[in-house]
């Protein structure tokens, strides 16, 4: 095959709408992020996401605005090194539509502000795929300038819309096969070749507490990690 360069119909960038530094896993919190977290039951999820909002060396105090919903959170007494009455808004139990739709309206207001958002949405995998609301701050988060951490006890329970949108993942080992297989076909595949996915689901989850991270915002060759060590494949 022969490709004939055309050196007039080029299309230029007009903004830089992903900022990421080379050198860290972590993608930029000024350009706004999709990270998606499975991890079965009791393999640390709310842990991971509690170190991300109240460690500097994570995302303290990197947005003006937190929101959360978490279905267990008030029964977790690990959520209370975070005050979620003074948080800008938290929502637990039941499943409420509009205060998701309310709250992502808030974020786009606060977004002409130069203001950015945090949606942290823990343990309500089933309503995924039945909240539009979600699903339409989820495909607008640029524009309301809100980064979002989404969690699931299995990935193949995101829906496409969810992964097809992420920049990031962290996987916990999983408890089937038909779940191993699927992240190493659908998320891992495309980035890397099969042995080098084999070696990696190797000696990542040799440690039931280890994850797989990936930041798909990183060039080719650099978006793998051992928990946030990089992976460089010989």
């Amino acid at each position: 095959m022969k490709i004939i360069e055309n050196k007039e119909l080029v299309i230029k960038p007009l903004d830089k709408t992903i900022v990421q530094s080379k050198d860290d896993p972590l993608p930029d919190t000024t350009s706004s992020f999709v990270w998606l977290i499975s991890a079965a039951k009791g393999m640390g999820k709310s842990t991971a996401l509690v170190n991300y909002l109240t460690k500097k060396k994570f995302m303290l105090k990197k947005f003006h605005n937190v929101y959360i919903a978490s279905a267990t959170a008030r029964n977790d007494e690990k959520w209370n090194r975070i005050n979620l009455d003074e948080i800008a808004g938290f929502m637990s139990g039941t499943w409420d539509e509009d205060t998701i739709q309310g709250w992502a309206e808030e974020a786009r207001e606060n977004a002409h502000n130069d203001q950015l958002s945090c949606l942290i949405v823990d343990d309500y995998a089933s309503m995924l795929k039945s909240s539009p609301a979600l699903q339409h701050w989820l495909l607008n988060s640029r524009h309301a300038k809100t980064s979002m951490f989404i969690t699931s006890q299995k990935m193949t329970l995101f829906p496409p819309i969810y992964r097809e949108n992420a920049d990031c993942f962290q996987m916990f080992k999983p408890n089937t096969k038909l779940e191993l297989d699927f992240i190493a076909d659908n998320i891992l595949g495309p980035l890397t070749d099969k042995k080098n996915v084999e070696q990696l689901i190797s000696v990542a989850w040799k440690n039931d507490r280890s994850f797989i991270f990936v930041n798909r915002r990183h060039r080719p060759g650099r978006q793998l990690y051992v928990n946030f060590d990089r992976v460089e494949f010989q």
